[in-house]
């Protein structure tokens, strides 16, 4: 708890508030990734990584059990957003956001489907 106390020759006012520090494992049970993520052929898709964590986790990608870097047609965002540009049939598939903080670690799963 905390107190401001404000006094002057008109008198006194007093103003509490509570401070209440959380802490959270991941968790993707309020904000799971989409369970089917449609695309079209030759355009680009954004699936988003919103897990519930306090602290800010780690967030990262796979595709299958490969880990998603980087690249010409792949980015992952520092926010944890995978963007998937020019995108072509061998794309289809399952994609993973997984996030780890120092309380544990969750993942989420959903399947692009090219159309």
């Amino acid at each position: 708890m905390y107190q401001c106390v404000a006094e002057n020759k008109h008198g006194t006012i007093y103003s509490s508030a509570e401070l209440r520090v959380q802490v959270q494992a991941p968790d993707f049970r309020l904000n799971p990734v989409r369970k089917l993520i449609p695309a079209a052929r030759g355009g680009q898709v954004v699936i988003e990584c919103r897990p519930r964590a306090a602290p800010k986790p780690i967030l990262f990608w796979s595709r299958g059990t490969e880990l998603l870097t980087n690249n010409s047609r792949i980015t992952v965002t520092p926010d944890g957003t995978l963007w998937i540009y020019n995108i072509s049939r061998a794309d289809e598939g399952k994609y993973t956001c997984f996030a780890e903080n120092y309380l544990g670690k969750a993942n989420s799963t959903g399947h692009l489907s090219v159309r």
